[in-house]
């Protein structure tokens, strides 16, 4: 009977006793998005901060709830919530912060400065997504889509879907910053614009690749360089790519691909190689009528690695020119050779610039869907 006793007051006080610090939901300013603006001063950024208005009620997973924005200007982050705490009375809570917003010209004045203080505050996630805004940050935290009232929430969405519309960089503030302190490896982050489509509805979409070098973006990859930068780093998505030429077009969805790089010095030459084993699947073919049922995998196994070539090349002659490794292959070569790595990295940028390059695809289309060839074959037959 004592022990039960004993038993009982001790889960009485694990489920009666409260926590000292332990504020109520509408006591919090709960941020869902947060953002960085360059200042008006060379010194100063400017924090925006999309909160949600928990005087509302609680939220549902569409966003319906309206958002408020907060902004304030300091010499870093800290300064800038110091100065929102004394607009706001509720107290900032950023556990549940969806994005990182940097707006594209703080992007290029510099970002290490504040990387700090996510790494030291307690209530940040290192897997929270860093993007750049082509806009300022705050036009895309005010930005409301059809589908979403709160931008924060669109944009991770958009992140989060493995059957994305484009190719895109998943990069969070983990993986932003191991890049960071790397030797040789670059940052980057994906690029988001905020938008009006042709039914005139308010869209977001993820659209190229910042680059960043000690801190600062210094350039960007467009859409197709971007398509090439992931099928090397391995994460392109689970859709589908068009190819095309003079006599048709074909829709090929992704259905695995797998990369890797290697990289070794040799005569005084970087030299890197970049091998990716990709297959797929047609999900339409429109044109080639010169093309018969018996030809028409191979003649598509050709455009497909003709495609891959130019945005794979585009893309590591772009990083050439900003002499910028964005792949790893200086990490590549330190595993394989830490001494051959110790004779370049003083002057790696210079050497990798001027660096050779190859690339090996091994690409299978697996098969045609519910009929061979093309539909013209069919009728023709018919």
């Amino acid at each position: 009977m004592k022990i039960f006793r004993v038993i009982l007051i001790f889960t009485m006080a694990l489920f009666l006793a409260g926590c000292w610090d332990s504020k109520e939901v509408g006591d919090l300013a709960i941020v869902t998005g947060m953002g960085i603006d360059a200042g008006a001063e060379k010194d100063e950024i400017k924090l925006v901060l999309q909160v949600g208005d928990m005087s509302k009620g609680q939220k549902d997973s569409q966003g319906e709830t309206e958002p408020i924005i907060l902004d304030s200007t300091g010499v870093n982050i800290q300064a800038a919530i110091e100065s929102l705490k004394i607009q706001s009375t509720r107290s900032l809570y950023f556990s549940h912060n969806q994005v990182i917003l940097i707006g594209e010209e703080q992007a290029r004045r510099g970002i290490a400065c504040f990387l700090d203080w996510f790494v030291r505050n307690e209530n940040t996630r290192m897997e929270v997504p860093l993007i750049v805004a082509k806009q300022d940050a705050k036009a895309v935290l005010q930005t409301k889509t059809t589908q979403n009232n709160i931008s924060a929430f669109a944009v991770k969405s958009m992140l989060d879907n493995d059957v994305a519309p484009s190719f895109y960089s998943k990069i969070n503030l983990l993986s932003f910053l191991s890049t960071h302190i790397n030797k040789t490896t670059c940052p980057i982050a994906p690029i988001v614009v905020s938008k009006i489509d042709s039914d005139k509805n308010t869209i977001l979409e993820i659209e190229g690749t910042a680059i960043f070098k000690e801190g600062k973006m210094i350039g960007e990859l467009g859409i197709h360089q971007t398509e090439g930068l992931m099928w090397i780093l391995g994460q392109s998505p689970k859709r589908n790519i068009i190819v095309k030429n003079d006599d048709g077009n074909a829709a090929l969805a992704i259905v695995s691909s797998q990369s890797s790089i290697s990289s070794d010095y040799i005569d005084g030459e970087f030299i890197n190689e970049v091998n990716i084993k990709a297959t797929f699947r047609i999900s339409e073919l429109a044109g080639f009528k010169d093309k018969h049922s018996d030809n028409i995998i191979p003649f598509i196994n050709d455009l497909l690695k003709d495609d891959m070539y130019t945005k794979i090349g585009s893309a590591i002659q772009s990083s050439k020119n900003y002499k910028s490794d964005i792949f790893g292959f200086g990490s590549a070569l330190y595993k394989k050779s830490p001494e051959k790595f110790e004779q370049i990295v003083e002057n790696f940028d210079e050497i990798y610039s001027k660096s050779p390059y190859r690339i090996n695809l091994e690409v299978e289309v697996l098969d045609t869907g519910k009929i061979n060839g093309i539909l013209t074959d069919h009728q023709n037959k018919g």
